[in-house]
């Protein structure tokens, strides 16, 4: 069959991912605007939960493409 299953199943999860960072980078956006605004610090636990979430978007992007490599067979 070739490698097509493989990089098929990986395109839903990794824009699910991708639409999870962007939703997540908007949050930050519009949480550091209104921090500005009244000119306080922004909240860590919106820093903290952010940056968690870019660390695991790398990482399971580099995931879905070594499954895919692993899966397809493709050599580097």
């Amino acid at each position: 069959m070739g490698p097509l299953p493989a990089i098929y199943t990986s395109i839903p999860i990794v824009c699910y991912d991708i639409i999870l960072l962007v939703l997540a980078a908007a949050k930050l956006a519009k949480h550091l605007k209104d921090r500005r605004r009244f000119n306080t610090r922004p909240n860590a636990y919106v820093l903290v939960i952010v940056r968690y979430h870019f660390a695991y978007f790398f990482l399971n992007l580099i995931n879905q493409i070594f499954l895919v490599i692993l899966w397809a067979q493709i050599s580097v």
